[in-house]
């Protein structure tokens, strides 16, 4: 007792520091889940949230660091970083995937100004785009490759965010084969086609612009 006593307050302190664990674990960041299962072009987004747990700091959440956006009027797949940092500097990082898509109402557009590259040459023309009425998550598209009424198909739409037409059909002895994506604008297509019938093939890359 005489030898603690002696030691004064300072060393005993500097005892109990020496005997401490030292903090090696770095926080854990727990997202919120999304309860949206998608997110349409334009749509509101709002961040679910997290939640941070630590074994020695407490109410870390208002020191989580927020890198990355995600914009609502172009489509894509956009990452949010979530950073912190505890009092012993262990770092933590978290990422949320979030996936804007386009609405199927991004197609309807009666005219759309297109204009074909291909290797017979290069065509200026009017494309057709509209709601086919049809039942399916679809829609009409006419015209390709300047065919009039005899190109004129119910195509579905598929992707997750890189919405696209697939073509893969025939009319008037005419079969077409090849797909067209949704530029991030939301206002064109890229096609990407072959025409064929019994004689010859085509291959063309066409770009069809909303008027």
């Amino acid at each position: 007792m005489m030898l603690l006593r002696g030691l004064g307050l300072l060393s005993l302190l500097a005892m109990a520091a020496a005997c401490s664990k030292t903090d090696t674990t770095e926080p854990t960041i727990l997202l919120t889940a999304d309860e949206s299962d998608v997110h349409y072009r334009t749509e509101p987004y709002t961040d679910p949230g997290f939640f941070i747990v630590d074994d020695y700091t407490c109410n870390l959440n208002e020191d989580v660091q927020i890198d990355g956006f995600v914009d609502i009027n172009h489509y894509g797949t956009y990452q949010i970083n979530y950073t912190v940092t505890d009092n012993a500097g262990n770092e933590a990082i978290a990422s949320r995937i979030v996936d804007i898509i386009l609405p199927v109402d991004d197609y309807y557009a009666i005219e759309w100004a297109a204009y074909d590259t291909c290797a017979s040459g290069n065509y200026f023309y009017t494309g057709l785009i509209q709601d086919c009425d049809c039942g399916e998550f679809a829609v009409t598209v006419g015209n390709i490759s300047n065919f009039g009424l005899s190109a004129v198909f119910n195509l579905p739409i598929s992707g997750v965010y890189n919405q696209f037409l697939s073509l893969d059909t025939a009319k008037a002895g005419v079969s077409f084969l090849g797909t067209a994506t949704m530029s991030t604008a939301a206002d064109s297509l890229i096609w990407n086609y072959i025409i064929s019938d019994s004689l010859s093939s085509d291959a063309c890359r066409s770009v069809w612009i909303k008027m």
